[in-house]
């Protein structure tokens, strides 16, 4: 067969280009043996769909060591300070993260989505690495112990020793493995509530504040992602909405506004009254039993939103993917060292099989520890009641005012999975 690599990833929206790029940089492929497929026309990648997200620190290590973080920094905006509000203006505190940079060698940043995406293709391709757009994977196939095959559903077929399946929730490569195992891709679970996401223009350029307003039943937050426009996300429950991201007009900017009266006395009505685009997306998760099942098998492993999903929020999807993709990038390189004719395009199942399984050791639990704590923090924002709701101002209140330093910086660490290594 001619089309032959060495390593194929299934999925070039970030992670997968990020995966790439680190597996060049390690030493572990060469940029000529690996070959990423998108599923989407290349046009799609670059439009402006999509709003924007937070990217941690332990994010931005990993795109330093690929050697984009500058151009990150440069594309979005350091956030430098934490503002918690009622819906009603009143202030229940707020918090300096200015420390990040001393405490994880970098700030958090808000960046725009395509922007992001672009900026990581393009320097993909500066490596050499290979990207077919329009290359939707219809199955995975493992017929024997020396290599994986992937067919397109234009009939095309490649073969590689290892397959990284890149490719998000709705994951191709991931309901093939569930069909090898003797299962079926388990439906996803519909979270109970959507997203509004709108990019605004940012008025006030000196205001690096990530804002969060809570109101019964739902809250909001805004942060800037350009140095040009400012990005807001209203989360409410809400009946099953699709999960696909669907472009709203410039009227139904005035029809959200009215929805959302509660944030009309805070920061936020600005900034809903400035917006430019408009997106709606209905959120899923993976279901419980879904996220025990395995990451890998044979020369197939899943990282990202592949291997789990998480709702987006501060932007833990992509800073959990991120990571993933350093571990994996590791891991493979321990084995290469340890096992001999690797390098030789020798890739043994078994040596395959051992660093997937420390991948999966290595990830697996701080990752579920993060989505589960991170999923029932949202639930109980919109699902409280009155009373609920009061009390929460109330211990955000005393949470806030105690400034107990450690208390806040280990919550941090928590929800974006910094570890002691890191800091």
């Amino acid at each position: 067969m001619e089309n032959v690599k060495q390593c194929i990833i299934i999925g070039c929206g970030l992670t997968g280009p990020v995966m790439g790029m680190l597996l060049v940089k390690y030493k572990v492929f060469e940029a000529k043996d690996i070959i990423i497929f998108e599923r989407a026309r290349e046009e799609q990648l670059s439009s402006s769909l999509g709003a924007s997200m937070c990217i941690a620190s332990t994010g931005m290590s990993v795109l330093e060591e690929i050697g984009v973080a500058e151009q990150v920094a440069n594309a979005g905006v350091a956030i430098s300070r934490y503002c918690y509000q009622k819906c009603d203006g009143q202030q229940l505190g707020e918090y300096d993260i200015g420390y990040f940079k001393d405490r994880y060698g970098s700030m958090m940043y808000g960046v725009e989505r395509h922007t992001l995406r672009q900026l990581l293709l393009e320097s993909a391709r500066s490596l050499g690495i290979k990207v077919l757009f329009n290359k939707s994977l219809e199955r995975v196939e493992q017929e024997n112990d020396s290599h994986v095959t992937a067919t397109f559903s234009d009939g095309t077929k490649y073969q590689s020793q290892i397959l990284i399946g890149a490719d998000g929730i709705h994951s191709n490569v991931r309901k093939s493995l569930f069909k090898q195992q003797g299962g079926e891709q388990a439906c996803l679970d519909y979270s109970g509530y959507s997203l509004i996401y709108g990019v605004a223009e940012r008025k006030n350029e000196m205001d690096s504040t990530f804002h969060s307003s809570i109101a019964l039943g739902k809250y909001m937050i805004t942060y800037p992602c350009s140095p040009t426009h400012q990005c807001w996300v209203i989360n409410k429950s809400e009946k099953e909405e699709k999960e696909q991201w669907k472009m709203m007009h410039q009227s139904d900017v005035e029809r959200v506004f009215k929805e959302n009266q509660e944030f009309q006395n805070t920061y936020f009505k600005d900034t809903i009254t400035n917006t430019k685009r408009l997106f709606k997306v209905g959120i899923y998760h993976h279901p419980q039993d879904l996220l025990s099942q395995p990451w890998s098998l044979g020369r197939v492993v899943l990282i990202g939103d592949s291997a789990h999903s998480i709702s987006p929020h501060l932007g833990q999807g992509l800073n959990l993917g991120l990571q993933d993709t350093k571990q994996l990038t590791i891991v493979l390189k321990q084995q290469q060292q340890q096992q001999v004719g690797v390098r030789d395009c020798s890739w043994t199942i078994e040596s395959l099989g051992k660093a997937f399984k420390l991948y999966e050791i290595k990830r697996s639990f701080p990752t579920k520890m993060i989505i589960n704590k991170s999923n029932q923090q949202i639930k109980d924002k919109i699902s409280c009641t009155t009373d609920d709701f009061e009390k929460e101002c109330l211990q955000t209140i005393k949470y806030w005012s105690n400034q107990n330093i450690e208390t806040i910086q280990n919550d941090f660490d928590r929800r974006f999975g910094y570890s002691q290594q890191q800091k």
